[in-house]
């Protein structure tokens, strides 16, 4: 619940299960795709042309016959039609981001209302409205930042790929077996920071609980003066979100420079030995514009390694997150009722316990041997300290719970052959804490 230890999901899982809800909408994600795929054609066919119109310009210096003009114009043409593209698939990806981000609230929250008392009990509600609503919000930036970095990255790598071969085989090969290093030093940071992610989204929730219910019951705390105990606890769980966020946080900014670093090293190779090509024609002829291009593609080629590792950050809280909301929408809900459960006619009053046993953790026993009868009209006060029981019969008697052995009869019914909704229609029960609702005083006393 509000613990910050990581969930056990691993991130081949969470992929699974979120392609699950990606599903439904597919076709914003294909529109995604195939106009992600024209944008990387489109912006890997501008070096092209940029190269060809240097060319162009060298030989209308030199006085030859050069066609600039077209060439420019249809530079201009497919920058503009680049762009389009590139606008259908912000516009699809932030769809289907948005759409997928709404289904999961709506199911988190009705799972929420669902869930057992026993569940509610043992989970503080600011951890659950943090799952609902942040871990959410967070899951959908990461999807929508990694969606639109790996739709673009991948064809872009491939795509610049193959236009490097076609232009000089060895320069095309000296990016690739680069390549590598890049992608073990991004792995390598990812993979360390990846679990201080998930604590670090768990301290949250746990600090966003922690303060939900200090809030609320700043009546008792100020009567109780437990104001400096409170404080401190909150200082400790806030002392270990720094220390977790820090790690997290350091983990994560040395994947971007370290991965430029490798980068910028791979586009200084390929520029000198572009030089020694156009000096030597060795060991490739290329022309200046060629070159160019080549330089183009190479820094193209790059773009997507340090786009992913600049977002690396957001993919892993997204991920925490995720692991949360799931581990959410996988708690056991209320069983429902079966379907030859029973409805009480003509309610008397009449209540029995019955042998009835009972804990909340089996290995402590609250409850044992509990037998008595209340006739119709009775008034009965149970007493007792703090912790004997007492609201916890009530639970029973309500179903908020289940016994462990023994019965519970209304009217002769057991209780657990009741439907929920026709047992609990007869009773009023009136909650220890006060409640004041926005409205005068009389209506106040009324609905007591």
């Amino acid at each position: 619940g509000g613990s910050a230890d990581a969930i056990s999901m691993s991130a081949a899982e969470v992929t699974r299960r979120l392609a699950a809800w990606i599903s439904p909408h597919r076709g914003f994600l294909v529109l995604a795709a195939v106009s992600s795929i024209a944008t990387v054609i489109l912006q890997l066919w501008v070096p092209i042309i940029v190269g060809s119109a240097i060319d162009q310009l060298i030989r209308l210096v030199q006085g030859a016959e050069a066609a600039l003009l077209p060439t420019l114009a249809q530079l201009s043409l497919v920058v503009l039609l680049a762009s389009a593209t590139q606008w259908l698939a912000s516009w699809s990806t932030n769809k289907l981001t948005y759409l997928v981000t709404r289904d999961l609230r709506n199911a988190a929250h009705t799972k929420v209302a669902n869930l057992p008392l026993s569940y509610i009990d043992t989970h503080s509600q600011g951890d659950l409205l943090s799952r609902v609503v942040n871990d959410v919000d967070q899951l959908g930036d990461g999807l929508q930042q990694g969606l639109t970095q790996f739709l673009t990255g991948v064809v872009t790598i491939i795509g610049t790929l193959c236009f490097m071969f076609y232009m000089s085989v060895p320069m095309g090969l000296v990016v690739a077996l680069a390549t590598p290093l890049s992608i073990i030093v991004a792995s390598a940071i990812t993979k360390y920071a990846s679990s201080s992610f998930s604590k670090q989204q768990g301290y949250q929730g746990q600090l966003g609980g922690y303060a939900e219910e200090m809030v609320s019951n700043q009546e008792l705390i100020t009567a109780f003066a437990h104001k400096d105990a409170i404080i401190e606890q909150f200082e400790a769980i806030n002392e270990k979100l720094r220390v977790v966020g820090e790690r997290a946080q350091f983990a994560s900014s040395l994947s971007n420079p370290s991965t430029r670093l490798v980068n910028n090293f791979i586009y200084a190779l390929v520029a000198g030995l572009g030089c020694i090509c156009v000096l030597t024609g060795v060991p490739s002829v290329l022309t200046i514009g060629q070159v160019q291009s080549f330089l183009s593609y190479a820094n193209q080629y790059m773009k997507p390694f340090n786009a992913i590792s600049a977002v690396v950050t957001q993919v892993q809280t997204a991920y925490a997150s995720a692991r949360r909301v799931f581990d959410l929408l996988d708690a056991k809900e209320i069983k429902p009722d079966p379907v030859d459960a029973e409805v009480i006619q003509n309610p008397q009053g009449s209540i029995e316990f019955d042998d009835v046993a009972f804990s909340y953790d089996p290995k402590h026993p609250l409850l044992s041997h509990i037998s008595f009868k209340a006739e119709p009209g009775q008034k009965i006060a149970l007493v007792g300290p703090t912790g004997c029981g007492k609201t916890t019969l009530i639970n029973l008697l309500l179903r908020f719970y289940s016994i462990d052995s023994g019965a519970i009869y209304v009217d002769g019914h057991n209780t657990q052959k009741l439907t929920r909704a026709s047992l609990r229609e007869q009773f009023g029960m009136v909650l220890q804490d006060t409640w004041l609702f926005k409205g005068t005083i009389k209506e106040n006393i009324r609905y007591a």
